[in-house]
């Protein structure tokens, strides 16, 4: 993908222009992360948490991550989240974990630890900043994207999964659930101001192409169908396996852009990121649709925009990396350009299939 820095037309001028939705999403991105030592982690488990551990910090853009090990071996994840975060989110989020152990605890996700007063999540004051501070039982495994590509059982497994997950997740109803988030398909026509950032024309033609069908056709659709919080972000960077060759899921993780948004789409972002290395992904989503539809099932309508949903998810990932490459230069090595090419070439296929991608899709979740 070729990224234009500083395109000059009329379209790039609009986008210069922040509407007060990318102002809400730039406001974490902006702000600079927290910067805490690993000797401050250790302390804040101490203060917070009570007990003693090693802390060693992980990856994180806008947040701080620290993997925790105690004396016995038990190991944690201590998360601290952007002074700029909205700390009703979190616990939004949190109400997700909670949901999910409670109603569905076979799935593997983690499990919020209770800091010595009980909070699941803490407000952690330093230099006049507030942070939110939250500890997680932590999942071993390998992510997905480091091993083997995707199968059909896996794919299976992971619709099962995914279904599981929502079903729990529909239990949840907060506040702070809709919320600016830059990953919220329901918004994905905004990201049309983000095009001139993508210099290759007929990339950039795709990408028009596949936003201005969501904005025009499908977004309207999307009001009549089934809404509930979704995880958003099953891609397999958050699909943990046991091991590199394994074909057994150990964990679920990364709730941060769980979102109020339209059911199907969580079953767009899934599928969307199981399917684009597939010689043959109308089949290979098939798989992953008919195993969500036999825990949860999916209506008609829902079925009918998911073809135009798989593309839309692929192709804001090219909106977003254009504007993030020209807007946050210095973060390019979050987004995996070798993605680009297969990303491209699943969307016009099925671009090209979309009768009978729909088809298959009704086909597979009939009994």
């Amino acid at each position: 993908m070729t990224i234009n820095p500083n395109p000059q037309n009329g379209a790039a001028a609009k986008s210069a222009e922040i509407d007060p939705f990318e102002s809400a999403i730039r406001a974490t991105l902006d702000n600079p992360p927290p910067a805490f030592s690993e000797t401050d982690a250790q302390r804040i488990l101490g203060d917070v948490f009570g007990f003693a551990a090693t802390a060693k910090l992980t990856t994180g853009e806008r947040d701080q991550n620290f993997g925790i090990v105690r004396d016995d071996g038990t190991k944690f994840v201590l998360k601290i989240a952007n002074s700029a975060e909205n700390l009703d989110v979190l616990d939004f989020q949190n109400q997700e974990l909670e949901a999910v152990r409670r109603l569905q605890p076979d799935v593997p996700a983690s499990r919020l630890v209770p800091a010595t007063d009980g909070a699941l999540l803490t407000r952690y004051v330093s230099d006049g900043l507030t942070y939110g501070v939250r500890l997680l039982t932590y999942l071993d495994g390998m992510p997905q994207a480091r091993c083997s590509a995707s199968k059909p059982g896996i794919r299976r497994d992971i619709g099962r999964i995914s279904a599981a997950l929502g079903s729990a997740l529909s239990t949840v109803h907060h506040t702070a659930a809709d919320y600016p988030l830059l990953w919220d398909m329901k918004h994905a026509g905004r990201l049309r101001r983000f095009e001139s950032a993508i210099s290759d024309p007929s990339e950039r033609a795709i990408v028009a192409r596949v936003l201005q069908r969501f904005e025009s056709s499908v977004r309207p659709a999307l009001d009549d169908l089934p809404w509930q919080p979704i995880h958003n972000d099953l891609n397999r960077n958050n699909i943990l396996m046991q091991d590199v060759d394994s074909e057994r899921i150990s964990g679920i993780i990364d709730f941060g852009d769980s979102v109020y948004s339209p059911r199907v789409i969580d079953v767009a972002v899934t599928t969307a990121h199981q399917i684009y290395d597939q010689n043959d992904p109308i089949q290979a989503a098939c798989e992953m649709i008919s195993a969500y539809h036999a825990v949860v099932p999916l209506q008609d309508a829902e079925l009918s925009v998911l073809v135009d949903l798989i593309t839309t998810r692929l192709m804001m990932r090219l909106a977003i990396k254009g504007w993030r490459y020209s807007t946050y230069p210095d973060r390019a090595e979050y987004y995996e350009p070798s993605l680009d090419r297969p990303y491209l070439d699943t969307v016009e296929r099925l671009l090209a299939d979309r009768d009978r991608s729909t088809d298959c899709f009704r086909q597979a979740c009939r009994p």
